[in-house]
Formats: C-alpha cells, sequence, structure tokens
C-alpha cells in the first residue's frame, strides 16, 4: 500500500494485471532505519484457488521474514509450510532480497524466480541468482543464499515473467536482453522515471489489450 522511506535509497514499484493469468505479489518488510526487505513472487494458476494460495504465501512470508533470518532460511521455512499445508497443486516462485544499509551488503536466496538484474555504477549489468532454489510449494528442497555489495548510484531490478515473456504480433517475446538494454541506457533516471521508460516500452512492444500475464516491476537505486 506504500513504498518504504529507507534512507539512501529510493524505490519504486508497478504493477500492471492482465485479465486473464498471473498473479504476482510483492511485499516489503522495513527491519529499522538501516535494514530491509524486498520479495516479489508469482504464483502459477489462476483465479479464486491461484488467489488464496497467494493469500496463503503472503501470510506466510509476513510471520516467517524476521530480521535475524537469512533469506534463504526463510524461502526454506515457507516452502516446508506450503507443502505441508497446501492441497492446491499451485506453487510460487520467490526473490527475496535483504538490504543492509549500514555494510552495505545485499543478502538474497531465489526460489525459482528470475534472477535480479543488478547494476553497478559505470559497469555492465548481471543477473543475481543462486545455486539451489526451486519454486515453493512443490516439494522439500535446499535453499542457498548470495551476497552482494553495493555502493552509490547502483540499481537493483526486480521483475516477474510478465516482464520479459510480453509477446508482439511476431510472436516474439520482450526477453532479458531487452530489459537490460533499457535499463543500462537510463541508469541516470530515478526509479519511478526508469519504470515510466520500461513501461512505455513494454506498451510499444505489447499492447495494453494483448497483455497475457500480470507485469510487476520494482526498481531500488542507492542514493
Amino acid at each position: 500500500k506504500r513504498l518504504p522511506l529507507i534512507n539512501g535509497m529510493d524505490i519504486a514499484a508497478r504493477m500492471m494485471s492482465a485479465r486473464t493469468v498471473g498473479v504476482d505479489l510483492y511485499y516489503f518488510v522495513e527491519f529499522g532505519p538501516d535494514e530491509f526487505g524486498i520479495m516479489i513472487g508469482d504464483v502459477s494458476g489462476k483465479g479464486i484457488p491461484a488467489s488464496l494460495f497467494m493469500a496463503m504465501v503472503s501470510g506466510a512470508f509476513k510471520s516467517f521474514a524476521l530480521p535475524e533470518i537469512k533469506p534463504e532460511q526463510v524461502l526454506l521455512n515457507l516452502n516446508y509450510k506450503l507443502v505441508k499445508e497446501s492441497s492446491s497443486n499451485l506453487f510460487v516462485t520467490v526473490f527475496y532480497a535483504i538490504f543492509d544499509m549500514r555494510n552495505k551488503v545485499l543478502r538474497y536466496a531465489n526460489g525459482g524466480h528470475l534472477p535480479v538484474l543488478y547494476l553497478a555504477k559505470n559497469k555492465a549489468s548481471i543477473f543475481l541468482d543462486v545455486e539451489d532454489g526451486a519454486p515453493l510449494g512443490l516439494m522439500d528442497g535446499a535453499y542457498s543464499g548470495g551476497e552482494k555489495r553495493f555502493e552509490e548510484g547502483y540499481i537493483f531490478i526486480f521483475y516477474t515473467d510478465g516482464v520479459t515473456e510480453a509477446m508482439n504480433a511476431k510472436d516474439e517475446m520482450y526477453g532479458v536482453e531487452r530489459l537490460t538494454s533499457i535499463v543500462e541506457n537510463n541508469r541516470s533516471s530515478p526509479p519511478e522515471a526508469l519504470l515510466d521508460i520500461i513501461e512505455k516500452d513494454l506498451r510499444k512492444f505489447e499492447p495494453k489489450a494483448a497483455q497475457h500475464d500480470d507485469i510487476t516491476i520494482i526498481a531500488a537505486k542507492i542514493g
């Protein structure tokens, strides 16, 4: 409902819902003035079952996402609960990251989600991923964590597959290369303006009337 106010970081978020498939979600966890988390996810399926499953995921995540718990442990606990208690045969992909603003370190884990786009200042972008991490709710599994340092000017882009799998009239996907190019070419823009640019390019590529999946993007820039 509101964006967090974090010292040293500017954040923007945008969700563009489709009419049919996809259930995206995101959540901000404020641990204190110097530490906070961002979670983004995408539930399989559609309709009421997917909505109920999403509510279950959101509620469980809030109870597990505590400041002393590492991202990979949060996903492990969340997956265990979903596997044990859900009978819907649905699953969710989740990327969860904790920003330590005091020590300038990002700690993260990925459960089958698209890796976060990471842009160091004046350098080519890379994708942040981990060794172990399957979608949540399918079966027991291992989750490993990653860590990345950041400085002023660094940018992090969280997104769902509604972005990269957007289709044009020629059945071509938007793709990670186009997203990466747009972000790199506009890295000097503040997050809200950057999301405007991405959305405009997406609408040009895939008209709103043709949108086939939910589109969610979060841009976080170190100030």
